[in-house]
C-alpha cells in the first residue's frame, strides 16, 4: 500500500499552486491583465482532493474492520496520513485556484468595463473653425 500511496503523492501535486498564475498586485488600468483565466487545474485538484478524501476514508473503514498484524495496521495508518494530507493540499489548491481564476475575470471585467465608459464619455475634438473671410 505504502509504494502506491507515495505514487499517487507524486502524481497529485497541487496543479493550481503551481501552474496558475493570478493578477498582479499592481495591475494597469489600461489594458486586460494576463493572468490565467481557466478553471482547469482548479477542477483536477478537485478530482485529486475527492479521489485522496475517499482512499482515506477507505482506509479507515479497513483499520476499523481488520484482524490484520501490527504491520499491516501501521501500512494502513500510513496509508490514511497520507490520503488525508494529499486530500487536505488538494482541496486547499483548488481552492486557492478557483480563487485566482475569479479575480483574473473580475479584474479583466473591471478593466473593460472603464475602457468603454471612457470611450463613452471621451469628449470628441471640436471640428476644426474656418478662418474669417
Amino acid at each position: 500500500m505504502v509504494p502506491q500511496a507515495l505514487l499517487c503523492a507524486m502524481l497529485a501535486s497541487g496543479c493550481s499552486l503551481i501552474f496558475m498564475d493570478g493578477p498582479p498586485e499592481h495591475p494597469p488600468r489600461d489594458q486586460p491583465v494576463d493572468c490565467t483565466r481557466s478553471v482547469t487545474a482548479p477542477v483536477f485538484d478537485t478530482v485529486f482532493a475527492s479521489a485522496s478524501g475517499t482512499i482515506a476514508i477507505g482506509e479507515i473503514t479497513l483499520l476499523a474492520a481488520s484482524n490484520s498484524s501490527e504491520g499491516d495496521r501501521d501500512s494502513g495508518k500510513v496509508g490514511l496520513a497520507l490520503f488525508s494530507a494529499l486530500a487536505l493540499i488538494e482541496g486547499v489548491s483548488a481552492g486557492w485556484g478557483f480563487g485566482r481564476v475569479r479575480e483574473c475575470i473580475d479584474l479583466n471585467q473591471e478593466i473593460e468595463i472603464q475602457r468603454r465608459a471612457q470611450k463613452l464619455t471621451a469628449v470628441p475634438p471640436a471640428p476644426p473653425v474656418a478662418p474669417p473671410n
